[in-house]
């Protein structure tokens, strides 16, 4: 028997695999699709430029990327697409900063959802959903309408700003053993004092053009428990908030 021995060379990178602000990250593996894999970001500069805490620039006169998206074939080698809104942000919270966007792809659409808000200010907070026919964008309202005309009309998820506020940075989507969806995200609460991003539940419902309402719209104090391990079937109604 002759025993063969093959040595490689070993393949290495190097570290940042983007080398410019980049916060916030969300993949989507889109190979089955596309044949490509995409990181989408908080907003950022076209130049890779210093940012502040709520990620616009230190300079007023550069370029903002409402949504920058990457694409790569190997996570390796990244290559800027563009802005996935090139006509703006949505405008339903004023002089607000897009952070934190999540991404799925949802019987043949891709499906966005994003935080909008303004830095430190819990009552200026939200989450909207935006969608294409491509992961490249442009993502657009479900009619089809331009995201700065949405107002609040798309919005998924947004507190009272009395009780509750600053929903956001939501997880993903999971099913209960009843078929009902259910969505983990923070949120500040004035029973505490407003101290610190609490984790919140909210179950998901489906209006009648397929878009998601989370909990009729906003966090609730008390709802129906999902159901796991045989508990008793949910009824589907939240309780309002006292």
């Amino acid at each position: 028997m002759i025993l063969s021995l093959i040595i490689f060379g070993l393949i290495t990178f190097t570290n940042p695999v983007i080398g410019i602000n980049c916060p916030d990250p969300t993949l989507l593996d889109d190979r089955e699709h596309s044949g490509w894999l995409y990181i989408y970001s908080t907003q950022s500069t076209a130049c890779g430029c210093a940012v502040n805490k709520d990620s616009s620039p230190v300079d007023e006169n550069v370029e903002v990327i409402n949504l920058p998206i990457y694409r790569s074939r190997d996570l390796v080698e990244w290559e800027f697409v563009g802005d996935g809104f090139p006509d703006g942000k949505p405008s339903w919270v004023k002089n607000s900063r897009l952070w934190a966007p999540d991404i799925s792809y949802i019987g043949g659409k891709y499906v966005l959802h994003y935080a909008l808000g303004v830095w430190g200010g819990i009552f200026k907070e939200g989450c909207g959903v935006a969608v294409s026919d491509s992961p490249e964008g442009p993502f657009k309202g479900p009619d089809g309408q331009s995201m700065k005309r949405m107002k609040y009309r798309y919005t998924a998820l947004k507190a009272d700003g009395v009780t509750f506020a600053g929903p956001g940075h939501h997880s993903g989507i999971v099913t209960d053993e009843a078929g009902q969806d259910w969505l983990l995200y923070h949120c500040y609460d004035a029973r505490n004092g407003w101290n610190g991003r609490l984790l919140f539940l909210g179950r998901v419902d489906w209006d009648e053009d397929g878009w998601p309402v989370i909990s009729r719209g906003g966090p609730v104090a008390e709802s129906e428990a999902p159901c796991f391990g045989g508990n008793a079937t949910l009824t589907g109604i939240n309780k309002e908030v006292e």
